[in-house]
This record gives C-alpha cells, sequence and structure tokens, in this order.
C-alpha cells in the first residue's frame, strides 16, 4: 500500500514537470521560515500582567538589581522593552522614552525579520505555476506541429495535466505562504501592542509621584 502510494506521488512530481520541484522547495521553505517564527514569537511570549507587578512590587521595595536579573532570566521583546526602562529609571522622562523606543525599534526588526521572503513566495510560487503551464501549452503545440493529425490523444492529455499540475501546485503553495504571512503578522501585531501597553505602564509607574517620592525619601 505504502508502495502503491510512493509511486503515485513520484507520478505526479514527474506529470507536474520541471518546475513542480522549484514550486516544492519553496513550500518547504515557507514552511520552516513559519514554524522558526511561530516558535520564536511564542518564546518571547510571557504573562504580561503578572510579570509588571512583579517587576513593580519589586521596585516599590528597592530592589532594582533583583528585578534586572529576573529580566536576564527571560527573553523576548517584551522582556527587553522592561529591561531598558530598568536601566533608565534615575533618568528624565525623554531619556526613557528615547531609550524605549530604541528598543523597540530593535524588537520589531527582529520580530519582522524573514517575513519578506514568505511575501516572495507569495509572489513568486503561483507565477512559476504559470511559466510551467505556459511551458506545458509551448510543448503540446510544438508536438503538434511536428506530428499534425497524428497527435496521440493520451500524450496531448498528459501535456494537459502538467500544465493544470504546474499551476494548482504553485498556487497552493502562494496560498500557504500567504496564510502563513497573515498569521504571523496578526501575533506581531498583538506583541506590539502588548510591548507598548507594558512600556506605558512600567513607564507611568517609575514616574509616578509615588515612585519618585520614595527615591527621594531614600
Amino acid at each position: 500500500m505504502d508502495v502503491t502510494n510512493n509511486i503515485e506521488g513520484i507520478s505526479i512530481l514527474e506529470q507536474g514537470g520541471i518546475v513542480i520541484y522549484p514550486i516544492l522547495l519553496l513550500g518547504i521553505v515557507s514552511i520552516i521560515l513559519a514554524m522558526e517564527r511561530i516558535l520564536y514569537i511564542r518564546k518571547g511570549q510571557i504573562k504580561g500582567k503578572d510579570f509588571i507587578e512583579g517587576i513593580k512590587n519589586l521596585l516599590r521595595k528597592k530592589r532594582l538589581m533583583e528585578a534586572l536579573t529576573i529580566c536576564e532570566e527571560h527573553s523576548g521583546p517584551i522582556v527587553n522593552i522592561l529591561k531598558s526602562i530598568l536601566l533608565n529609571t534615575n533618568r528624565s522622562k525623554d531619556q526613557v522614552i528615547e531609550a524605549i523606543q530604541t528598543t523597540a525599534q530593535i524588537e520589531i526588526t527582529l520580530l519582522e525579520r524573514r517575513l519578506p521572503i514568505l511575501v516572495l513566495i507569495v509572489n513568486i510560487a503561483p507565477t512559476i505555476g504559470l511559466l510551467g503551464s505556459f511551458l506545458s501549452v509551448y510543448t503540446a503545440f510544438s508536438r503538434g506541429q511536428q506530428n499534425g493529425p497524428y497527435l496521440n490523444s493520451s500524450d496531448f492529455s498528459g501535456i494537459l495535466a502538467s500544465a493544470l499540475l504546474s499551476t494548482i501546485a504553485g498556487i497552493l503553495v502562494g496560498l500557504i505562504a500567504q496564510i502563513f504571512y497573515s498569521f504571523l503578522t496578526a501575533k506581531i501585531r498583538s506583541m506590539i501592542e502588548d510591548m507598548e501597553w507594558t512600556a506605558h505602564n512600567l513607564t507611568q509607574f517609575i514616574l509616578s509621584k509615588e515612585y519618585q517620592n520614595q527615591n527621594e525619601f531614600n
């Protein structure tokens, strides 16, 4: 049963023509890139509200170094934003905001890394599929001119199947890459919103009179 399925799979690849292989490669690349980005984003996710409340409680107890140590034990965009704020707690509001903006730009760049490759696959895969179809149609006309009325109908059907398979494969891979891209951009947008909320929350706290008076008093 498995042998039969393998033979059928090989037969389909052969019918798709030479362009089916780059399309297949693009499909594999898009899956690998998407899985890598999903794992990267998941690794950077934390329970924002609980984490930031823990940091604020440490700051109320004047345990800044412990708060920084906790941030060092975690990774990801949100934690790095918190770290940039903690490292600038004794500076002016403008300096804190500048540190947040610098860190946010770096983190957003890291989050969006490799997404342009998915966009490229979305555009290229269907085009390669169409190219395969045109090549198959050209082959059909070429054989028709050579053989005239003696063109075998089974040969013509095989060429037509090749044209359809390459187009279908290209559109399918492009669609898969588009789904991955849309999913990842939604996740990244959600992560950026969490970064903004976290930055605003902790910045408001360290600039509050409660925290400022506590530091001045001590």
